[in-house]
């Protein structure tokens, strides 16, 4: 009896999919054909014109076989697919008239949903693997050293991006009654894990003090569908690999969603057809859904129209979010309940799903804004730390030295190094809460921190701080960390030289004045030497270089260079070596580098800065945008401590009080008037190499007195000074400073600068 049942359930099986198979064959044939013009044929096209265009397939990489419009309509192809044989296959349960027909047959519903199911699958599979295996063909004849690893993965992901699309339609359909619900849903239940991520996401990142929600939404967006998978490896030209996690996902998800189909539509109700306002729990949890991400979507509206300008949210801003969320929930229910249930007869009755996205939204916005449970301030104690990563910068003005392999990204596993870093992140916590709370910091520094931990338990703790306003203890902590020996192998780029086949050309030793002297080869790896063990002898004890550079070491250095072109065929770009390049990199020599210092005295080389009391005169500038960077570049780049102005680019005096400095007729300047040693010493010690805050920071040029070419320029120091301080001075010295004090509508007192300043170059090398 056993075998008769079995037997005859085969042949039911059989027979329903015959048919199913009959229905489709047009609509698969089409599929293949659009899809075949999608990759295959775009691949035929390039090995047409190869020998033209000299295209060629790299061997380590598997990208190329798509291209760039491939890569976008193969997808979007299959996407189609998956979506229309669905609805194909199911269209007839939105109609009356044709569910009586067809649950009349004399096949049992398990038979008619699994010969739907296999169906679609072949019909979607078939399609996919033939032109699959034609454009591995083509690649091969391109070049053969691609090989066919690509081709296996691909396939299997393609096909899952297909039964995905496809499951998730039929599933929709076992439960609606009409085409438009199952297109309306099936389109909610992809999209909608993705928005509601982002949407959490979103509220984390924007309230909770330190939360990096990039590396979290990099995870898990791999794995809530298989389309940002696809569109990754391919546009990367990278192997994606999928997590033991990311497995166990998908491995879970398919069947189950396979076994829910048929368990649904083996109860599906015949009487469902054609209606347009029956609940279920598939419609409730898409309206819960939806009315969240509506709630949250208003929220934001609210926040953005009383939001400040600051990095942290304040009071004001979390609680305009949180009434927001609270009205945008009630709205999103009474928008939701209208559109999908046809009008209002539903609004009352379904109250508690408003009570429910309105509880749900408030939470998890409240969550946010008080810190999520600990976390803003939660610190690992350097104990349980193996290692940290940290990116960051303070006031920094990035710079490349070509050839020079330096990284943002540096590693931290040494007791100290740690124990320091988890004090910054401390500090950039209280930093992050005064700035939420509007407290102005004074003499403040701009900061950047990210900091990933990897705990001895094996789990790791990602922050990151945007924006912060360090006052001057917090931002010696970031100068001392980025100063030891630990950070500076990392990221110094004079001690990258030897490294990766780059070289040591030469070196060229230049004073403040410009002058220049080679040194010999025989001495170049002696000073070389004294220059890094001097920088590892004051790592970490002489953050703050109060003085100016003594002498400056312009070292050359040489590399090798890869060339990159363009290739039409394939639109990427290609990497191919192109001989050598040489660069220089400008290092500043201060007191305390004692063994250069001393090398260089034995070579008899002066290393000398200017005396205050050598100084002719002071001129104050207040607007000094002319620099394009901000003050504080000044400290990481010290060798910006010296400027040369032109006669024909001077400073001049546009009052009507008389002439402080003259163009007319005059190939020299002159000076305001005479400054005493004194007054001169006196600006000095008030002023210091460079600033921390560009509003309040006011630029002192010293005249050295030096010229070149018959007077025709002259060497100015760069120092900073507060306005504030310059404010206190006597008006008469203000007035020889070229600057005076004014007083706004509102009775603040302000430096204004009576001249105007054109920078034209400085003996040392140049920012790029």
């Amino acid at each position: 009896m056993t075998t008769i049942t079995s037997s005859s359930n085969h042949a039911g099986l059989t027979a329903m999919l015959r048919h199913d198979l009959r229905r489709t064959r047009l609509m698969s044939a089409l599929f293949f054909l659009l899809e075949f013009i999608a990759l295959p044929l775009q691949l035929a096209l390039k090995l047409i014109n190869r020998p033209e265009h000299g295209f060629a397939l790299r061997a380590s990489t598997y990208g190329q076989v798509y291209g760039n419009f491939s890569a976008v309509l193969f997808p979007l192809v299959i996407l189609l697919a998956a979506a229309v044989l669905a609805m194909q296959l199911m269209n007839y349960n939105f109609g009356r008239r044709s569910v009586d027909v067809y649950y009349s047959l004399p096949f049992t519903r398990r038979q008619m949903i699994l010969s739907h199911l296999i169906a679609g699958t072949l019909d979607l599979a078939v399609p996919i693997l033939l032109n699959l295996s034609i454009a591995a063909g083509l690649a091969l004849a391109i070049n053969p050293a691609l090989g066919l690893g690509w081709l296996i993965k691909d396939a299997l992901l393609w096909v899952l991006l297909a039964y995905c699309i496809f499951i998730s339609v039929m599933l929709t359909a076992t439960l609606m009654g009409t085409a438009v619900d199952t297109m309306l849903y099936a389109g909610m239940l992809n999209l909608e894990p993705f928005l509601i991520l982002i949407a959490l996401l979103g509220i984390l990142g924007t309230f909770v003090i330190g939360f990096d929600p990039t590396t979290l939404m990099d995870r898990l967006l791999l794995y809530l569908h298989p389309l940002p998978l696809l569109i990754r490896q391919i546009f990367t030209d990278t192997l994606v690999p999928m997590s033991v996690w990311g497995v166990g996902f998908w491995a879970v998800l398919i069947p189950a969603a396979t076994l829910l189909t048929v368990f649904f539509y083996e109860r599906r109700d015949a009487e469902l057809a054609e209606n347009v306002s029956r609940d279920n729990w598939f419609r409730l949890i898409f309206k819960i859904t939806s009315a969240f991400l509506l709630a949250v979507v208003f929220g934001f509206m609210i926040f953005a129209a009383v939001a400040s300008d600051n990095t942290y949210r304040n009071t004001t801003d979390q609680l305009a979010f949180v009434l927001g969320c609270a009205g945008g929930a009630v709205i999103g229910y009474l928008v939701l309940e209208v559109v999908l249930g046809r009008g209002f007869k539903t609004v009352r009755s379904n109250w508690w799903i408003c009570l429910a996205d309105l509880v749900a939204t408030v939470g998890i916005a409240l969550v946010a804004v008080t810190g999520l449970f600990g976390y803003e301030s939660a610190v690992p104690v350097p104990a349980s730390v193996n290692y940290a990563q940290v990116e960051g910068y303070l006031n920094h003005y990035w710079r490349d030295s070509p050839g020079l392999h330096t990284t943002d990204s540096i590693r931290l596993s040494s007791e100290e190094s740690i124990a320091a870093l988890t004090q910054l992140h401390q500090s950039a916590i209280d930093a992050a809460r005064r700035q939420s709370e509007n407290e102005d910091q004074e003499n403040s520094a701009d900061a950047r921190l990210r900091v990933v931990y990897h705990l001895q338990n094996g789990c790791t703790v990602t922050r990151s701080y945007y924006g912060l306003e360090l006052n001057e203890a917090e931002a010696e902590q970031f100068r001392s960390l980025y100063s030891t020996a630990e950070v500076m192998e990392q990221v110094n780029p004079l001690l990258k030289i030897g490294e990766n086949e780059t070289q040591l050309d030469g070196i060229t030793v230049m004073d403040v004045t410009g002058s220049e002297l080679r040194v010999s080869d025989s001495q170049t790896e002696r000073l070389m030497e004294a220059v890094r063990q001097d920088l590892f002898e004051t790592a970490g004890s002489a953050t703050e270089q109060q003085g100016e550079p003594l002498i400056f070491l312009n070292i050359g250095y040489h590399y090798p260079m890869l060339e990159y072109y363009y290739d039409e065929l394939s639109g990427e770009g290609i990497e191919r070596p192109a001989g050598e390049n040489s660069n220089t990199l400008q290092y500043p020599i201060y007191e305390d580098f004692s063994e250069t210092l001393k090398l260089l005295q034995e070579l008899g080389i002066e290393a000398k800065a200017f005396d205050p009391a050598d100084y002719t005169a002071v001129y104050g500038i207040y607007d000094h945008y002319d620099l394009w960077y901000s003050p504080s570049t000044f400290r990481l780049y010290p060798a910006l401590a010296y400027y040369w102005i032109e006669s024909e680019q001077q400073l001049y005096n546009e009052t009507a009080e008389g002439t402080v400095l003259t163009q007319s007729g005059s190939s020299s300047l002159l000076t305001a008037g005479s400054f005493t040693p004194e007054e001169i010493r006196m600006l000095y010690d008030l002023s210091h190499p460079y600033g921390e805050n560009q509003n309040r920071e006011m630029l002192l040029l010293f005249d050295t007195g030096r010229t070149k070419q018959s007077g025709r320029s002259h060497l100015m120091l760069v120092r900073f000074i507060p306005e504030d301080t310059l404010i206190s001075l006597d008006p008469e010295l203000l007035k020889r400073m070229t600057l005076s004090v004014q007083t706004d509508e509102n009775g603040e007192r302000y430096i204004s600068q009576d001249n105007a300043l054109y920078l034209d170059s400085w003996p040392q090398a140049t920012l790029d």
